[in-house]
């Protein structure tokens, strides 16, 4: 239930969210062109014309660090070109955090190229989670959040941090730092 939650959020997100550069509702959300960004690492999952990594560290209500992607999941990476050409930027990953796999996902509305998300975002212009692939709970930023997302010039790679990622489900949360490299398949 939860996922068909975050599912619909998802799609209607993609309809109605947008990060297109300058400001949206208050929330400086702010095209990438030039930016380094921080090198993906980690390793594992299939998906991409090279291997999806993803380095991603959690605390509170999941607690652990992970480099690895569950083998038995489809990572899901997307054309950059075909992107910008639908103008959502959906990405999924599968890592494996103290024994169970979870569920890293994010989706950019209005995709125009890479950006850089500062949090509380107001402009709900990023939907990110991390959710239990068992079925637990599903954390997300909200109005108390705090921290950024990057989406790197390559816009196949970034990194997150983000602190008080609170559940759909309840009063628990998640303090989040993130890397990954995400090729599409080719």
């Amino acid at each position: 239930m939860r996922m068909l939650t975050a599912l619909s959020l998802l799609l209607l997100l993609s309809a109605c969210g947008g990060a297109s550069g300058g400001t949206a509702g208050g929330t400086k959300v702010s095209p990438r062109a030039g930016a380094s960004g921080r090198p993906a690492s980690g390793g594992g999952g299939g998906g991409g014309g090279s291997s999806a990594t993803l380095d991603i560290t959690v605390s509170g209500a999941i607690s652990g660090h992970s480099t690895q992607l569950d083998s038995n999941q489809k990572n899901d990476c997307v054309e950059p070109g075909a992107a910008v050409t639908i103008g959502t930027y959906p990405l999924n990953l599968y890592p494996v955090i103290s024994g169970k796999t979870y569920q890293f996902s994010f989706l950019v509305g209005k995709f125009k190229g890479p950006v850089t998300i500062q949090f509380p975002d107001k402009s709900n212009v990023l939907l990110l989670y991390i959710a239990d692939k068992a079925g637990g709970d599903l954390w997300g930023p909200s109005d108390k959040s705090t921290g950024s997302f990057v989406m790197n010039p390559d816009t196949i790679s970034g990194h997150a941090d983000i602190k008080a990622m609170t559940a759909l489900a309840g009063t628990t949360s998640v303090d989040l730092a993130a890397t990954w490299n995400c090729p599409p398949k080719r």
